[in-house]
């Protein structure tokens, strides 16, 4: 529970039923993870490589886990 009592979001999703809008809320959770990610990059000065983009992409279509898109990102730049 949050301070005002209710659940959270998390626990919320967690309560849904499976069908078919639940690919669709776990893709606009992503996206929504990703464009935090590019704002405080921004606010950081920092502008993603095209790599690093098109690894995001994968994660948000889901193909890839963020942990994956992650380890190929690092792995990437530490050759």
């Amino acid at each position: 529970m949050n301070v005002g009592g209710f659940p959270t979001l998390d626990k919320t999703l967690e309560g849904l039923e499976v069908d078919a809008s639940t690919p669709d809320i776990e893709r606009r959770r992503r996206e929504g993870n990703l464009k935090t990610v590019r704002a405080i990059s921004a606010f950081e000065g920092v502008q993603p490589s095209k790599f690093a983009e098109e690894q995001a992409a994968l994660c948000v279509n889901g193909d890839i886990s963020s942990d994956e898109m992650c380890d190929r990102v690092v792995q990437h730049w530490t050759r």
